[in-house]
This record gives structure tokens, C-alpha cells and sequence, in this order.
């Protein structure tokens, strides 16, 4: 009833507003600085004032002051026995991913001369690729044998836990809600979801199908943002890993690698075009606020929130800065300007009477008064979220 109510005084508002709903894109990223490397920026953490580079074919982890964004200087670099594909941070420890040589585990109580403090590797260790850790477990994506669970609650001696041998390779993972989802590089197959809820006893208990052949993901409240590289950036439904489901798609000019979430900002990394940002209020309709072209293969990200680092593959790395004040937290901003007004509200209308995706504000598949709430909600000084 209410909802029906509503229809009449929003159609007054369309006419009056008419249909140009979209604003210009908030140009919210800068580029600001350079650094050359020996190898192949393939993978990048920060902590504080510096960057950590896996540079791939140099064989080493590269420290880098990024302090200055304009001018990055690099103070160190830790070696090791074979390619260097990622480096990933959980409060003070740093984990390295070598290749061919299992997983280093490093204390950051000095971060400009990291202290090894513990190491994994046996024979079926194969391809360790990069790892997600949570709540002292760490979860490998191995691309010879699939997922390889250790406990890592004391990092001065990894204990190996479980093995789930897959099919394909992954290349990618993340954790939520119990469960790892692996980005299945191999093939054009997408994302497999595996219940962790017993770490020593890992099952496969769904897929995503995508288009190309997954590279990485993050996940924020049930929502996963795929690099599918030449199938671009994927937006999926996982609250129910039964029954995952693609909400949105949006097509990049080369190779979408990796992506990072910043508040409500998308950042995805594209091996041919650069480092691209979008608004992500709503999964549904993600809108590109900006993308800026880079010299070599962009290839992994990292943020703080506001400094973001990028590995761009055989040219080193580059920094930029994100002004996260021009993306709005709130879903009910439509239109992706910034901004909730009135053009939001027309946007919604649009959507609605399209019978468009993009209308289902809170994500529970339907389009109703709920929705249209949140509009209003937002038009008079609060801003929910889904």
C-alpha cells in the first residue's frame, strides 16, 4: 500500500527532474609517482609508509618508502631462492609467497628489516600462488595441488592441516563467512567455493561460472568482486555459496588481473589499460569514475584507504592517490556522483520502471517499498546501507 502510495509523487518528481539522471564522473584518482624495478611488480601489501613488492623474476621482495607518493625510494629488498608472486599482510607478519619454494613468514617489529620467523614447503607444496590468512589459518591457493590449508597460529612453525586437490588451478582467494573462494585461473570456469568451517576437513560445495579464467576476488558482506581477465570485472551474489550468483558484469579494454575495495570504491588492476576505479553502492550498476593508462601491465593493487600502489609489471611500480570523498557510502546514491539528491531518486525511477536491477537497493531480489525507502530515508539526512 505504501508502496503504491509512493508511485504517484515519484512520477511528479521524474517529470519535473526529467531523464538526464547521470552527473559527470568524479575524476577521484591521481597518478603520482614512479619506481623502477629490477623484475616484475607482481604483487603489492602496504603497511604504514611502506609498500612490500613481490618482484617476481628479480627473486627478491622489494621495501619501498611511499611515504612521499610523489617520489617512492627503495630502502631494502629481502632475496629468495625462486620467483617472488605475492606478499600479503595480516597485523604484523608478512607473508611471502615464493613460487617453487614453499611460504616465508616474516615479523614486521622492524618493517625496514623484516625478521624471518618461520617456513613451509614439502614436496607437494607445488606452485604456491597466494594465500588468505584468518584467524591464524592460512589458506593456499597452490596451483599444482589446489588448496592447501596450514595453521599458522604459531607463524615460527606452520603445521599442514588438510590438502583439497582441484581439477583446475587457482589463482586467487579469499575468505568469508567460513568459507574460501578460489579464483580458478586455468580455465574459463571462474570462482569454486569451498565450506572451511572445519579447516582440517575442507568441501567443495559450489562454483561460479564466469566467462574467462578468474585471476583474484575480494568479498565485502556477502558480495564478490571478480578480476576475470578478458571477461573484465565480475560482480556476484555469495551469501549463499549453494547458489552464487553474477548481479553485474562490466567489460574492460585488456585483462583484468586484480581488485581492491576502498570504502566504496572499486579498484581493479587491467594488464593493458591500467588502473581503473568505480563506484560500488550499488553492485548492481558499479559506475566508472575514472581509469588511468599505464606503461607497462597492470597487475596487482593495494590501498590504504587513500595511497594506492600498483605493480604494473615489468615497469616497476607507480603510486596514486584516491579522493574516497568523491564516492559516496551510501547506497541510495544511485547515480554514482558523490552526491544523494534528487537525481538518485530519478535514477531509481528509471530503473524501476525498466524493471532494472539496479532499482533493488538492498539486494533481497525484489524491487519494493523497502527500496524505495531507502530513497527517501537518504533525501531526509540519514543514509542506509544494505
Amino acid at each position: 500500500m505504501i508502496f503504491s502510495m509512493l508511485i504517484p509523487l515519484v512520477m511528479v518528481v521524474y517529470a519535473i527532474i526529467g531523464t538526464n539522471v547521470y552527473a559527470e564522473p568524479a575524476y577521484c584518482l591521481s597518478d603520482e609517482g614512479a619506481l623502477q624495478t629490477d623484475g616484475q611488480s607482481a604483487g603489492v601489501a602496504i603497511y604504514g609508509d611502506l609498500a612490500y613488492i613481490a618482484d617476481l623474476s628479480s627473486f627478491k621482495v622489494l621495501i619501498v618508502d611511499v611515504g612521499v607518493p610523489e617520489k617512492p625510494v627503495e630502502l631494502g629488498s629481502i632475496e629468495f631462492p625462486d620467483w617472488v608472486f605475492d606478499v600479503v599482510i595480516d597485523g604484523d607478519l608478512l607473508y611471502v609467497c615464493d613460487r617453487f619454494d614453499g611460504l616465508f613468514i616474516y615479523s614486521l617489529e622492524d618493517p625496514i628489516n623484516p625478521s624471518l620467523v618461520g617456513f613451509y614447503d614439502d614436496p607437494l607444496l607445488g606452485i604456491t600462488d597466494t594465500l588468505v590468512v584468518e584467524d591464524g589459518i592460512a589458506y593456499i591457493a597452490d596451483q599444482a595441488n589446489g588448496l592447501v590449508v596450514l595453521d599458522v597460529s604459531d607463524p615460527s612453525s606452520p603445521l599442514l592441516l588438510s590438502r583439497l586437490n582441484m581439477v583446475r588451478n587457482p589463482a586467487g582467494i579469499a575468505y568469508w563467512d567460513g568459507h574460501v573462494y578460489l579464483a580458478m585461473s586455468s580455465v574459463a570456469h571462474g570462482v569454486d567455493i569451498v565450506d572451511v568451517r572445519d579447516p582440517a576437513k575442507p568441501v567443495l560445495v559450489g562454483e561460479l561460472i564466469t566467462a574467462s579464467f578468474a585471476m583474484d576476488l575480494v568479498i565485502r558482506d556477502g558480495i564478490a568482486y571478480i578480476a576475470d581477465n578478458l571477461g573484465g570485472l565480475v560482480i556476484a551474489d555469495v551469501r549463499d555459496p549453494l547458489a552464487p550468483a553474477i548481479l553485474s558484469l562490466f567489460d574492460t579494454p585488456g585483462r583484468v588481473f586484480d581488485v581492491a575495495l576502498v570504502g566504496s570504491a572499486l579498484l581493479a588492476a587491467d594488464q593493458g589499460s591500467g588502473l581503473w576505479v568505480f563506484t560500488i553502492t550499488n553492485p548492481h550498476e558499479p559506475r566508472l569514475l575514472n581509469w588511468i593508462d599505464t606503461p607497462g601491465q597492470a597487475r596487482a593493487i593495494a590501498s590504504d584507504g587513500s595511497l594506492c600502489v600498483l605493480g604494473d609489471s615489468t615497469e616497476g611500480i607507480r603510486t596514486f592517490k584516491l579522493d574516497a570523498g568523491c564516492v559516496s557510502d551510501c547506497v541510495a546514491d544511485v547515480n554514482g556522483d558523490g552526491h544523494v539528491d534528487y537525481f538518485d531518486f530519478s535514477a531509481w525511477i528509471q530503473f524501476y520502471f525498466e524493471g532494472a536491477p539496479g532499482a533493488d537497493l538492498n539486494l533481497d531480489g525484489t524491487v519494493d517499498k523497502n527500496d524505495a525507502l531507502l530513497i527517501f530515508g537518504a533525501l531526509n539526512h540519514s543514509c542506509p546501507s544494505f
